[in-house]
């Protein structure tokens, strides 16, 4: 193509003409082990350790080994979806310590915070069938958003965005009338 367009003046930092070879995938059919997980834990440093010897003893691996090629890592959901991303990019590598399988994420701080807010919206929705009641069911309903559709354990997001909303309409409604503890009946 340089023969046709020009020739670059400084050849540092230009595409290639010439990519790298890819790396070929080979067409087996790889081993797959279904691992027995845990259903409960206690979330202790016991439990855990009893989760991962529990993974340990049933891959076969000696635990030295294991212990070397296990990262654990902190971080939150979309930390996690970013990361599993990233490792559906990474090629398949037979050495461990230049693949991403063997990096785990513990979900500590993250998923308390989740199980709070979750406890939080849920302990002041209120009751949507009695129509006195001044849960926060009727201040979602008002801004257009269904109680019914309020806490949705899988999405975290939209639940800390559903309990930002009420508290930016609680505060606006309590700045914006002269006496706003009359309303409420206190």
């Amino acid at each position: 193509m340089e023969e046709y367009v020009g020739f670059a003046s400084n050849k540092e930092g230009a595409i290639s003409t010439n990519p790298p070879v890819l790396e070929q995938i080979l067409a087996e059919i790889p081993t797959i082990f279904m691992l027995r997980l845990r259903d409960k834990f206690d979330n202790s440093s016991e439990g855990i350790g009893q989760v991962l010897e529990s993974i340990q003893q049933q891959t076969g691996i000696t635990p030295s080994k294991f212990t070397s090629w296990l990262q654990p890592m902190d971080g939150d959901l979309a930390t996690i979806q970013n990361f599993n991303a990233l490792r559906d990019l990474q090629y398949p590598s037979s050495y461990p310590e230049h693949s991403l399988d063997t990096i785990i994420f513990q979900l500590g701080g993250a998923h308390t915070l989740w199980n709070i807010a979750q406890e939080i919206l849920t302990e002041h929705l209120g009751d949507p069938s009695n129509k006195s009641n001044l849960g926060v069911w009727k201040y979602l309903e008002s801004l257009g958003i269904p109680h019914k559709k309020v806490i949705q354990k899988k999405d975290f997001t939209l639940m800390l965005q559903q309990i930002e909303k009420v508290h930016k309409a609680t505060l606006l409604h309590c700045t914006s009338d002269e006496n706003p503890q009359q309303q409420v009946g206190h």
